[in-house]
């Protein structure tokens, strides 16, 4: 019987699943797993980030092109925060999408907040 030495389980099935994901992702250099609240991971996907930006943005009665501009700058400023690791906790990634959108719309920041709160 082969004796295995104690590493952390996680951080190797984080990295099998990183592997995997990574082939198949379009932006390499962004995050590629998402540790969910329930301990899951999942593929990062920037168009989610983008979409709840956006549908935020949209109820604080802000135009489409302001509600655009707001999740553009969010998405980007993500991506900078995110590069280089290898998984992110999904609270971690609301957090900061909290901030950058309180900077930029103090009502759009809210609606996220109240929507992450009741979901």
């Amino acid at each position: 019987m082969e004796r295995r030495k104690k590493t952390g389980g996680k951080t190797k099935k984080v990295a099998r699943a990183a592997n995997k994901i990574q082939k198949a992702s379009p932006h390499p250099k962004i995050p590629l797993l998402v540790v969910k609240r329930k301990g899951h991971f999942e593929a990062f996907d920037e168009r989610k980030a983008y979409g709840s930006i956006y549908w935020a943005s949209k109820s604080s009665h802000l135009s489409e092109v302001e509600a655009e501009k707001i999740a553009n700058a969010v998405v980007l400023e993500l991506g900078k925060h995110l590069l280089g690791r290898q998984s992110v906790d999904s609270r971690a990634i609301s957090a900061f999408i909290s901030k950058e959108m309180a900077k930029r719309n103090k009502d759009a920041a809210y609606m996220y907040r109240t929507h992450l709160d009741i979901s």
